[in-house]
């Protein structure tokens, strides 16, 4: 698969968001993370629909670092939603998991640790690509140079394509939009290719 820089589009208004996505384009992203999390109530359709990209929709929940406090069922509902929509991607939990009907859209399925570099990443990784994902994406803290060890070494034998991102204490929590670093696009797609990650982030990759 072609290495992707991703966008992430983190706004409350709809127009801030087609804002951002406009500004990603010429700098050269690739796709747009859309958070649907960060968007006030109303302002989803008009974000999805008039995107200047190819969309990966996420609502991440409060419980996976996002700011969606809503059921699970509405959550899977505007997820199922923009898939029938026309994402290209929609982007799921995997601690929460359910299969639901995604369209046309591929599926991406994630994991993140805020807190930690888990021990057992490769039978994680397993479990998350025995659904059959297009891409996984584990996003794990790492405190020091065992933990990116780790995760670079998990990058090489991941058993579908997707990416492995370290998250760095002073970043974790933030709520930073990876727009703001799409300055660094050569960097980042660099990254992304030395370490065969299929999605590249350029807040993750400029820290590296």
């Amino acid at each position: 698969l072609a290495r992707m820089i991703v966008a992430c589009i983190a706004e409350a208004t709809a127009a801030a968001a087609l804002a951002r996505m406009r500004e990603a384009r010429t700098l050269g992203a690739d796709v747009a993370e859309l958070r649907a999390d960060f968007l006030a109530p109303g302002e989803f359709d008009a974000a999805f629909a008039g995107g200047a990209l190819p969309a990966i929709v996420t609502a991440r929940p409060a419980w996976e670092g996002g700011r969606w406090h809503g059921s699970e069922d509405d959550r899977i509902a505007l997820l199922r939603e923009a898939a029938r929509g026309g994402a290209e991607y929609v982007d799921v939990e995997f601690k929460a998991y359910k299969d639901f009907d995604r369209g046309c859209a591929s599926l991406v399925v994630c994991w993140h640790d805020f807190d930690r570099t888990p021990e057992d990443l490769d039978r994680l990784a397993g479990r998350m690509a025995a659904l059959e994902p297009a891409l996984l994406k584990i996003a794990c803290l790492a405190t020091g140079t065992g933990d990116l060890l780790r995760l670079v070494a998990l990058q090489k034998r991941l058993p579908r394509p997707g990416s492995v991102i370290a998250l760095f204490p002073e970043a974790v929590g933030t709520g930073q939009s990876y727009i703001d670093t799409l300055a660094e696009i050569v960097k980042s797609r660099a990254v992304a290719e030395r370490a065969a990650r299929v999605l590249g982030y350029p807040s993750a990759d400029v820290m590296e």
